[in-house]
Order: structure tokens, then C-alpha cells, then sequence
């Protein structure tokens, strides 16, 4: 975040003029502290002053048509989820990496306000140039999250363009941390494989800005206008009950094949760990 600074000879200034200038500088720099800094390290979601709550008004709609799961593996899942997301937003914002809710995690915020059992785990992106730019490896990133108790399960691509990974708790509950890529267009892009064909998928969407709301008491990225994103990722309809089973590499509107990993790359772009 750039910082003004005061102009020189400033202290020739006759009483006026000093105090318009003042005035302008003090302006000037609520706005720039009160701006969202898209991607600057000081608007990590912890820190960023733009809060955005769910759409409470579907939140009610959606269970007049599907109702809440409150059965006891429900709010199991829900219990475990959370803290598994809460373990890997700590580490991500002790080394200042933005972060945010994506895929369906976000859906299911922005859409019934909850972590929703029926995805079965929790989606977040963090963006690459919080990593590049602190040159922050793979390999701190990961000691940064297991010192949280997460652990490494699955490891999918190359950190240089589409790398993913999920991560588990004690009881196998599952987190995947997508890395989200700025492209020269102006757009970002996340990334996903098969792991048995070695098929890339590849999900684009708009650039956005970074607000920050509650996750059941836990403070956590979420794009400003969640809908844009959503109706790129999911259609026109994202906010109704789905009518098919999803595919989550396949289903996705944005969804862009992607070509496949050459079989003797197989090793380096898919690897699995002992938990």
C-alpha cells in the first residue's frame, strides 16, 4: 500500500495554502487506507475494512425449498469443517496471503449462509502473488499450516501454473486450497485434474475485490459481489437448488479443457502423502 508523503518545502507554505494541502493529504489518505488494495499485503482479510455478509434473503428462500440438515452427522461435518478452515486461515494470515472462499464453499455461504454438509469439504483460493511476491515457498507455506494441525493429503500440478492441494484434519475431514493465477487478460484462473487420466481443467473467471465477512464468528476473504462470481461459475440459476448430480471439474459453466499431463509427468504433477 503506498503511503503519502509530504511534499518538500512544505514548510514555506503560507497559512492558506498549508492548510488546503492539510486537507488534501488527510483525504487522500483515508481513501487510500480505506480502499480495497485488491492485492496488497495489508488487505489480507484479517486487516481489510469492507465487510460483506451472505445473501440472507436467498438464505431464506433456498430453505423454504430445501431445508437445513440438522441431523447429528450434519453438525459433525459442520463442527470439523470449521475447524479446519479456522486452522487454515490462521496460517494463511500469519504469512499475510490473501485468501478467500471459492467454489462451492463460497455457493454455499452466499447462498445459505452455512457450510453445507452435502459438498463434503471446504473450498478456499489464495492468491499466487502473495506467495511470489514474499517468496514464499511450497514447502513454508506447508510448514506455515501443519504447525495448525492440517496436513497435506493430495498434491495436484506445478506451483508455477496450477498447482491445488487438499488438505486433512485427524478425523479425514477435507479442505482444497486452490491457488488462484492472474492471466494478462485481466482475468484469474484456478486449476483442477483427473487424477486417473490426467485431463486439466481449467476455471477462468473475472478479477474482483476482496472484502472480508463471517463464517459462523470466523473472519475469512470473500469476493465483494459474490453473485458475479457465481453466476460465472454455476449459470444463471446458482442461487436455486441444483436439479443433477454435480461434477464439480465438469459442471461449472467456466469450465475450459485444458488438455492432459504427459503419463511421464504423472509423479511430479499427482502426489499423495501419508496422513
Amino acid at each position: 500500500m503506498a503511503l503519502t508523503r509530504w511534499p518538500r518545502g512544505f514548510h514555506g507554505l503560507v497559512p492558506v495554502t498549508l492548510l488546503v494541502v492539510v486537507v488534501m493529504v488527510l483525504i487522500t489518505s483515508f481513501l487510500i487506507l480505506s480502499s480495497d488494495n485488491r492485492w496488497g499485503f495489508e488487505d489480507t482479510p484479517a486487516t481489510a475494512t469492507r465487510m460483506r455478509d451472505c445473501y440472507r434473503g436467498l438464505q431464506k428462500e433456498y430453505y423454504k425449498q430445501v431445508p437445513r440438515d440438522t441431523s447429528p452427522e450434519a453438525e459433525n461435518f459442520r463442527r470439523k469443517a470449521w475447524r479446519l478452515t479456522a486452522a487454515v486461515v490462521r496460517a494463511l494470515d500469519k504469512l499475510h496471503v490473501l485468501h478467500w472462499l471459492g467454489s462451492g464453499s463460497l455457493l454455499g455461504f452466499a447462498r445459505q449462509c452455512d457450510i453445507v454438509p452435502v459438498m463434503g469439504d471446504v473450498d478456499i483460493e489464495i492468491a499466487v502473488e502473495s506467495l511470489w511476491k514474499q517468496n514464499i515457498t511450497v514447502d513454508h507455506l506447508l510448514k506455515t499450516i501443519r504447525a495448525e494441525g492440517p496436513r497435506l493429503k493430495l498434491l495436484f500440478g506445478r506451483p508455477e501454473d496450477s498447482l491445488e492441494m487438499t488438505l486433512v484434519d485427524d478425523s479425514g475431514t477435507k479442505l482444497d486450497l486452490f491457488f488462484s493465477y492472474p492471466d494478462a487478460n485481466g482475468t484469474r484462473f484456478t486449476n483442477g485434474m483427473d487424477s486417473g487420466t490426467l485431463e486439466r481443467y481449467k476455471w477462468p473467471y473475472p478479477d474482483f475485490e476482496l472484502c472480508w465477512s463471517l463464517l459462523d464468528g470466523l473472519r475469512i476473504g470473500i469476493p465483494c459481489e459474490p453473485n458475479h462470481y457465481l453466476r460465472i461459475a454455476y449459470g444463471p440459476d446458482w442461487a436455486s437448488p441444483p436439479q443433477k448430480k454435480w461434477d464439480y471439474r465438469t459442471g461449472r459453466f467456466n469450465v475450459v479443457r485444458n488438455g492432459y499431463w504427459p503419463e511421464e509427468m504423472r509423479n511430479e504433477v499427482f502426489q499423495t502423502f501419508e496422513v
